[in-house]
């Protein structure tokens, strides 16, 4: 039987959110360098055209994009804005999301930020109920380099850090 009115409302609103959980779930895997969530979401075939830097299996893009970036920036974090999902089918959706990513780096050059602002145009399949994505373009609009002046530390600050013993990891509080 096929839902209709607002029980189909809520499906498809359930269906976004998980949708949204994979997107956010490639970037925390990829901030944090936890290769298994970044993976996670991708089916195992999916296709990852990465801006003209990187392109073939999802997966063996994602791995290559981990090693690039330890050695690229000290740290890096990422923002998704401006999500639109379109239904095509039951188990197709096809979404536009905003991209803001801020890398520090620091060398011979001083200290300076690399700001990239783009979208992630992706193809995403419901397979055995699971939402990931099964093609993925992401596409550059604007990028800059900042010099930066850090303000030191303030005592007892916490800082991000790109594995799994970041905070965000930890479950007793």
């Amino acid at each position: 039987m096929k839902a209709t009115g607002t029980e189909a409302r809520l499906m498809r609103l359930l269906d976004r959110i998980d949708i949204e959980d994979v997107l956010h779930r490639y970037y925390r895997g990829l901030d944090r360098f936890d290769e298994d969530l970044m993976l996670s979401a991708f089916h195992p075939d999916a296709i990852e055209l990465h801006g003209g830097t990187a392109q073939g299996n999802a997966w063996e893009v994602s791995r290559n994009l981990l090693k690039i970036a330890r050695p690229f920036s000290t740290s890096h974090i990422h923002f998704l804005t401006n999500l639109q999902v379109d239904f095509a089918d039951a188990d197709t959706a096809f979404t536009e999301a905003y991209v803001l990513a801020v890398s520090r780096k620091e060398d011979g050059q001083g200290r300076r930020d690399y700001v990239f602002m783009g979208r992630l145009v992706d193809r995403l399949e419901r397979r055995n109920g699971e939402w990931r994505i099964a093609h993925r373009l992401l596409v550059k609009d604007i990028d800059r380099i900042d010099s930066v002046v850090v303000e030191p530390d303030k005592p007892g600050a916490v800082r991000g850090r790109r594995d799994r013993g970041d905070p965000s990891y930890q479950r007793e509080r």
